[in-house]
Parts: structure tokens; sequence; C-alpha cells
């Protein structure tokens, strides 16, 4: 005949469960006796050495790489005398320059058709200044002076004009950077 603990489910579980409870009091009670060992092994353990050293003052050596945004202490606007189509430029944002570096070389072809636009201009005002000076006849002499007058002053803002779009065709058309100190960094071109 079967037994009752056998067949009764309830009973076949808390017999597992009891026997499960057994074999954990058995096992904590065999770890503890391990005790001893482990105190005996942790004596034996040399403690870790420390150094002192003494505090000193110096350079630090060590050096950090990280990611960071860097703002420039001294910064300068580059504002051209003229204006003019860029041919070349040779320095890049971020770059350390110094004062007097050439930063970009400028298209001369505008400068020269400006420059021979001028040389019209006035050599148009230096024909209509001679043309009013050798007028002769008396009751337009008053005029005529006055005209010159004005010619003249047309004819020395032409020149001036002239002679220095000349001298910006035939001198270097570069940038140049002018730092205040410590040479510079371009921050924009």
């Amino acid at each position: 005949m079967p037994d009752a603990r056998t067949t009764n489910p309830r009973t076949l579980a808390a017999w597992i469960a009891g026997l499960a409870a057994l074999i954990l009091a058995f096992s904590s009670l065999v770890g503890c006796g391990k005790g001893s060992d482990t105190k005996e092994a942790a004596e034996q353990e040399a403690p870790t050495p420390v150094t002192v050293e003494p505090v000193l003052r110096g350079a630090i050596d060590h050096v950090i790489t990280a990611d960071a945004v860097l703002y420039p202490i001294n910064q300068a606007n580059v504002i051209p005398k003229i204006s003019a189509p860029v041919r070349r430029i040779l320095v890049n944002r971020g770059d350390h320059v110094r004062a007097g570096q050439l930063l970009a070389e400028l298209e001369v072809r505008d400068l020269a058709a400006a420059a021979e636009e001028t040389k019209h201009q006035y050599e148009q005002t230096q024909a209509a200044s001679q043309t009013l000076t050798g007028a002769t006849v008396a009751e337009d002499r008053a005029k005529a002076e006055s005209d010159v007058k004005s010619a003249q002053q047309a004819l020395d803002t032409a020149q001036k004009l002239y002679d220095n779009r000349v001298a910006l065709q035939r001198g270097p058309l570069v940038y140049c950077f002018e730092s205040a100190d410590n040479g510079g960094q371009v921050s924009a071109l």
C-alpha cells in the first residue's frame, strides 16, 4: 500500500522543502569551520608599503589631452584699403601668424582696369583745361578763368587718384596682419 507522504503532493513538497533546509544548514556549518584558516592567511599577508615624498615646487611634467573651446586673448579685424577679388589665401583659420606676414594675394586685373579708367579721366580733364586756358576772346576771359580754376582742381584730383592707383598696382598687393604683441592667431578671413 502506498505511503500517504509520497502520494499527497502537499506533503511531498513539504518533505522536499525540509530536506533542502537540512542541506542548507549542513553546508553553512561546514563553511563556518574554515574561519580559522582565513584568519591565519590574513595575518600572514604583508601590509601594503606606503612611500612618502617631500613636497617640492617645480614644473608640471604631465600633459593632458582634452576637447575644449578656446577663445583668443588678442584679436584684430583686418580691413582692406582697396577692394579686389582674392586670388589666393595663404593661411587657415586658427594658424599662428606674426606681424607683417603675408595672409592673402589679391587679383590685379580690376586694379589695372581702374587705373586705366582714371588715366583716361585725367587725360580728358587735362584736355579741357588746355582748351579753357587758350581762350582769347575778351568777354569769355572771366568765365574761362573760373572754368580754368575748376578744371585745374578737377585735374589735381584726377592726378592724385591716378597716382594712388598706379602706386597700388606697382606695389605688392598683399594683405598683412599686424598683431598687438606676441604674434597673433587668425580668427577670420
